[in-house]
C-alpha cells in the first residue's frame, strides 16, 4: 500500500518534470472553492447583505462556504457557494482581509463589494471579480470597488490600491503569526524547515524560519527567526517562493551534489551557508518511468 501511494506521488510531482518546494499542505487560500455549481436550489432565498441578511463573515469562514478572491489574501462569501444558485448572488461578503495583505487598510471584514472598475455585478460575482483581480494582483495593481459598509448610508466607490506591506526583518519589522491563522507558514522541501513569506509571493523577497526538523539537512544550518534572503548568492527578486524551489531542484542534481546555497541573515549578519542534500538526481524525458530521481523519490516513501 505504501509503494502505491508512493507511486502515486511520483505521478503527481514527475509529470510536471520538476521537483519545488512541497506544495502548501492545506491552505483555504487555495484555488479549490471554484468548481462548477453542483446543484440546484431554485427555492432558496436571496439575502440582502446591505439589509444585514446572509451570515456573519466569521460563519461563513470558517465552515469554509467563502471564496479565495485573487485580491491580496481576500475571501468572500456569496448566497449559493457552490451551487447554481450562486449564479443569481449580486453580492461579495468579505470574509477575510489578512493581517499582511497589501489592501488591509482599504478593505475591511463585513465590507459588501457590489461591483468592479464600475460595472454592478451582472453574473456570478465571484467569477466577474476575479477577472479583474487576478491580473490586477499579478502586476500590483489595484481594482476601483463598489462597496456597502455598515454605517454607512449607501454604498460608496473607492480606488483601492495597493500598498507595499512586506516586513523587512532585517529591519527590526515582526508578525504576529498567531493572528494570521494556521498554516500560514509554508514547508522548504527537502530541507527540513518551514518558513512564511509575505502572502503577495510575487513580491516575497523574504523568507523567515518558523521552524526546523531536528535532524533534518536545515538542523544546524537554520534556526528559528533566521531569514533567507536569497539562494545561490544572490538576494530574491520577486517570487521567493519559487526561486527557491528551482535552487533547491538544480541543489539535488549530480552536477551541483546536493549543495543548496542561502543568504542567511541572523542577529544582524548576513552570510553564505550551504544546507547539504541528497543527491537526487534529474527527472528524465519520460518521468515517472525510467527515472532515476523518480526512483529515489518512491524508495524514501517506502
Amino acid at each position: 500500500m505504501r509503494n502505491a501511494a508512493a507511486l502515486i506521488l511520483i505521478i503527481a510531482i514527475g509529470c510536471q518534470g520538476k521537483r519545488e518546494v512541497a506544495k502548501q499542505e492545506r491552505t483555504k487560500d487555495a484555488d479549490t472553492d471554484s468548481a462548477p455549481p453542483v446543484a440546484v436550489d431554485a427555492g432558496a432565498a436571496i439575502p440582502d447583505l446591505l439589509a444585514g441578511e446572509g451570515p456573519a463573515p466569521e460563519e461563513a469562514l470558517t465552515d469554509g462556504s467563502d471564496w479565495y478572491l485573487h485580491f491580496y489574501g481576500t475571501r468572500g462569501w456569496i448566497h449559493g457557494h457552490l451551487t447554481a444558485e450562486a449564479n443569481k448572488a449580486r453580492q461579495i461578503l468579505i470574509t477575510k482581509v489578512p493581517q499582511d495583505s497589501a489592501v488591509r487598510r482599504q478593505m475591511n471584514v463585513g465590507d459588501v463589494i457590489l461591483g468592479v472598475n464600475g460595472k454592478p455585478f451582472d453574473k456570478h460575482p465571484v467569477y466577474q471579480f476575479r477577472e479583474s483581480s487576478h491580473p490586477a494582483q499579478r502586476k500590483d495593481e489595484g481594482l476601483t470597488l463598489t462597496i456597502w459598509r455598515k454605517g454607512w448610508d449607501k454604498p460608496r466607490t473607492l480606488d483601492i490600491t495597493p500598498e507595499d506591506a512586506r516586513p523587512d526583518f532585517t529591519k527590526g519589522d515582526t508578525i504576529d503569526l498567531t493572528r494570521l491563522g494556521a498554516s500560514v507558514d509554508r514547508n522548504l522541501g527537502a530541507t527540513g524547515a518551514r518558513g512564511w513569506m509575505y502572502s503577495n509571493v510575487l513580491r516575497a523577497h523574504q523568507i523567515l524560519i518558523t521552524k526546523v526538523h531536528e535532524g533534518s539537512p536545515a538542523d544546524g544550518i537554520l534556526e528559528k527567526d533566521d531569514v533567507i534572503l536569497g539562494v545561490e548568492g544572490k538576494t530574491f527578486v520577486g517570487d521567493a517562493r519559487k526561486t527557491f524551489a528551482k535552487a533547491l531542484t538544480r541543489a539535488e542534481t549530480r552536477e551541483r551534489q546536493g549543495k543548496l546555497g542561502l543568504l542567511r541573515w541572523r542577529d544582524g549578519k548576513t552570510e553564505e551557508v550551504v544546507i547539504q542534500l541528497d543527491v537526487m538526481g534529474s527527472y528524465s524525458a519520460t518521468t515517472p518511468w525510467n527515472c532515476e530521481k523518480s526512483r529515489k523519490i518512491l524508495d524514501n516513501a517506502s
